[in-house]
């Protein structure tokens, strides 16, 4: 049943609801978060955490006016129902529907592009301060952060720099992991309610204006003002948004919709200053299997919504995550020098079992990739052998440390690039745009396995260097490839298959493809080699350059060719003779969110169509 959320088209529409009506459309909003998400998979537990939040903002702000922004976005499933996409929303995270974050080019009411998290607080202090410039005085602008985002880097960076603005911007902390204990959260409640209360500003406003025309005015106001704030100080863990230039307001129940509102109400009326405001919240919250594991349902797969049973998709496969954490749990074993590092990712990037075995050579440094990458820097400098397991997209977040504390220093670091390739989760994930940054690194190798051997045959082999290493592979099987297999030669290719006509080269996981291609190929006459890359650097140019002599190239990669495989063999033929060159990889520009196989299919990267082109190329009939 969703007889109210029916008729909400927009904000607007739940601004004059009951209370009790108001209560009625959390549980429609929970209920069809978990039907939607049970369907197609996403974001789970954090959504369920901040359904009443997201109704009491709305009801209090005028969106799209007052700007709310979401850190990370994947918490913005409520919003986006509230925000007039409640029709569109089965389609989420579905090629060509609603994205899985906030997305400007989906409605007014997103602000940011938000699906890497920190900083949702620099956006919002942008907009706040050109709320200011522009005269638009009463504009609200609110940063909701959560789920670790709030000890980013960046997230600092804007915290030490908020003290210059004056007003008119809202950080609402969403502390899903009950840090403040009960009794001191009932305490400063009642104090809450005081200090931010209209009754209470005014009345403080008025004495001040008194006391400053008296002679020791100035020193009595002082002496008040540091009463207020060491009272709040000794109840609550305020004292460092304060310093930071906020008013501190919570803990409040991110769960009494009535009091959230009440709050919000009241702090939309402070002006002076930034105010923090102190959401407690519960992940998973109103769903009892989201709650007893809401790790597991943090982002999931397809689920049973009655009893949370994961459903059976396709045989269970061995991931790339999974090899590298066994291989790297292997390297560790023969070398006690080695130690692991991830940015909030352990259970993702494979090492959670790393992570139990060593726990003494392991480190979680917290949604903080600049950081992690510097932190291994100086293990590297002081006799250890860091390996960073990280995601192809946040590594992009670390790439002036990869240069200036890893590469120009020559840090015998390994990294382990994880989701290095395209995903579901769209253009805030895909890890399609590293490579032109990385490849002209200075000392970096970079190697691409194809399966599950390979990837621990080139782990062992990167420890061997004294120098830094990167190891990119997809997130997809990692199941051995039945082909012949050749040993492992530092910057040289794999002739996996020979032929006289055409010269297939591709890099990691897409040998299958080019496999592929090649057999559908020889059933129409044309004969075709199968090159396995391995290394794009140092790449095997004297065997490239002799294919390209009597062969049509054809490079398959997953990422874009301007940065690439494909630049790599570019920058090759320009002053060689060769046959001529295709090349198939992601388009320039942004590659929205949806099924890997139906972005391969529009884009030519299936078996079929590469043939196809080859044909054409060649003059044959397809």
């Amino acid at each position: 049943m969703s007889a109210l959320l029916d008729r909400v088209n927009g904000p607007q529409d739940i601004k004059n609801m009951s209370q009790a009506e108001l209560l009625e459309l959390c549980d429609e909003l929970r209920s069809t978060i978990i039907s939607v998400v049970s369907r197609n998979g996403g974001h789970l537990a954090p959504n369920l955490g901040v359904i009443e939040l997201t109704v009491a903002l709305h009801r209090v702000f005028n969106s799209p006016e007052d700007k709310i922004i979401w850190d990370v976005g994947h918490q913005a499933y409520s919003h986006k129902i509230l925000t007039g996409r409640f029709k569109r929303f089965p389609t989420i995270r579905q090629y060509g529907g609603l994205s899985g974050f906030q997305q400007p080019t989906e409605s007014e009411h997103d602000a940011f592009v938000t699906g890497h998290a920190g900083v949702a607080l620099s956006s919002a202090m942008g907009l706040a301060a050109a709320n200011e410039a522009e005269g638009r005085r009463d504009a609200k602008v609110v940063a909701v952060v959560g789920d670790g985002a709030l000890g980013n880097g960046v997230s600092l960076e804007a915290l030490n720099n908020i003290r210059e603005l004056k007003r008119n911007l809202i950080l609402v902390i969403n502390d899903n992991k009950m840090s403040i204990s009960k009794s001191v959260g009932t305490i400063s409640t009642h104090l809450t309610r005081i200090i931010t209360g209209r009754g209470y500003n005014h009345f403080k406003s008025y004495v001040k204006y008194v006391l400053r025309k008296l002679p020791f005015g100035s020193a009595v106001i002082h002496f008040i003002s540091r009463v207020e704030e060491l009272t709040k100080h000794l109840l609550v863990s305020s004292v460092f948004f304060e310093e930071m230039g906020f008013k501190y307001v919570g803990p409040i129940d991110g769960h009494d919709l009535p009091s959230l509102i009440s709050h919000f109400e009241k702090i939309r009326e402070i002006t002076a200053r930034p105010i923090a405001v102190h959401v407690i919240t519960e992940k998973g919250h109103g769903c009892k299997y989201a709650i007893s594991s809401p790790e597991k349902f943090h982002g999931v797969p397809a689920f049973d919504p009655v009893t949370g049973e994961l459903k059976a998709g396709p045989k269970s496969s061995y991931s790339f995550s999974a090899a590298f954490g066994d291989s790297l749990i292997a390297l560790a074993e023969k070398h006690p020098e080695v130690v692991a590092l991830t940015a909030a990712m352990s259970s993702g990037t494979g090492l959670s079992k790393f992570a139990k075995q060593f726990r003494e050579r392991f480190y979680d440094v917290g949604i903080a990739e600049e950081h992690c990458v510097a932190f291994a820097g100086g293990l590297a400098a002081g006799g250890l052998r860091p390996v960073v397991a990280i995601y192809s997209t946040f590594l992009q977040r670390a790439l002036d440390c990869v240069f200036h504390d890893i590469c120009l220093q020559n840090r015998p670091v390994i990294f382990g690039v994880d989701r290095a390739g395209a995903v579901e989760d769209g253009p805030t994930h895909h890890g399609i745009y590293d490579l032109p940054f990385l490849l002209g690194m200075p000392g970096l190798a970079i190697l691409c396995p194809r399966d599950a051997a390979e990837l621990r045959g080139m782990l062992f082999a990167a420890y061997d260097r004294n120098a830094p290493v990167m190891l990119r592979y997809p997130r997809s099987d990692a199941s051995d490839i039945e082909v012949p297999r050749a040993p492992l030669v530092w910057g040289r290719a794999e002739v996996v298959a020979e032929g006289t006509e055409v010269s297939i080269w591709s890099d990691g996981r897409e040998l299958l493809t080019a496999l592929a291609a090649a057999a559908l190929l020889r059933a129409k006459g044309v004969s075709a080699a199968v090159v396995n890359t391995r290394f794009l650097k140092p790449f095997d140019s004297e065997l490239l350059l002799r294919e390209a002599e009597s062969k049509l190239l054809v490079t398959i990669e997953d990422s874009q060719c301007s940065g690439g495989l494909g630049r790599v063999v570019n920058d090759l033929l320009v002053q060689n003779p060769n046959k001529g060159v295709l090349h198939f990889s992601w388009p320039e520009g942004i590659l929205p969110h949806g099924s890997v196989r139906i972005l391969r299919e529009n884009n030519g990267m299936l078996p079929e169509s590469i043939a196809s082109a080859v044909l054409k190329k060649l003059g044959r009939d397809a």
